[in-house]
């Protein structure tokens, strides 16, 4: 298992709809994580399986328009009468602690482990929009036990994984909570019995 620090001065993961406005969750659903992670390693063969999330530090929300989330000017934005203008409620100032378990050939983990202490990715790590670039290292000692924030928050049913080896390849979604900082990933096998799901591929009946 590998523990890592993922930092970025702006993140957003998702959201939620509320009106004109959408909200970060709080942290990475599962296939987002897993989607950070193979922007590190993501060669065929491999295979990564997230357990946990950890927030350690968070400087709050903050509201940004489609527009300032690219620029981030000092001044508002006025689009004038005519435009609606959808607010993004973006996270700010935020360290995870990220969990996993990756699956691979020894010469797969050690290609892992000089990427990650050398900053050598096989893609651009970012906290949502291309913008939004993120650091990320394997934990410190001092790091592996550092105290989560005290944050607690339902973030409702979120996407989970895509399953290729069923030939309808459904998407799977599972219930997401951050308890006291931390969001705790359960099992694929879990997630399909929780049975909630959506057919990406029909296949005919013979």
């Amino acid at each position: 298992m590998y523990t890592t620090i993922w930092e970025a001065p702006l993140a957003f993961f998702g959201g939620h709809k509320t009106g004109p406005d959408l909200y970060s969750l709080m942290s990475p659903t599962y296939s987002t994580t897993v989607g950070l992670l193979r922007s590190i390693m993501g060669h065929r063969g491999t295979s990564w399986v997230p357990h946990e999330v950890a927030l350690l530090r968070f400087g709050g929300r903050y509201p940004l328009t489609m527009l300032e989330m690219k620029r981030f000017p000092t001044a508002s934005f006025d689009a004038g009468s005519n435009q609606t203008i959808r607010t993004w409620v973006v996270l700010y100032n935020i360290t995870l602690r990220i969990k996993a378990s990756l699956h691979a050939d020894a010469k797969y983990l050690a290609m892992f482990e000089r990427r990650i202490q050398n900053g050598q990715f096989f893609r651009p790590l970012r906290f949502g929009p291309k913008e939004y670039v993120c650091t990320a290292r394997m934990a410190s000692p001092q790091e592996l036990v550092t105290p989560t924030l005290d944050i607690t928050e339902d973030m409702g049913i979120q996407p989970f994984a895509q399953d290729f080896d069923d030939p309808q390849q459904p998407w799977y979604y599972a219930p997401m909570t951050m308890n006291k900082g931390v969001v705790r990933y359960p099992t694929f096998k879990e997630v399909q019995a929780f049975g909630l799901k959506r057919i990406v591929k029909e296949v005919p009946q013979c």
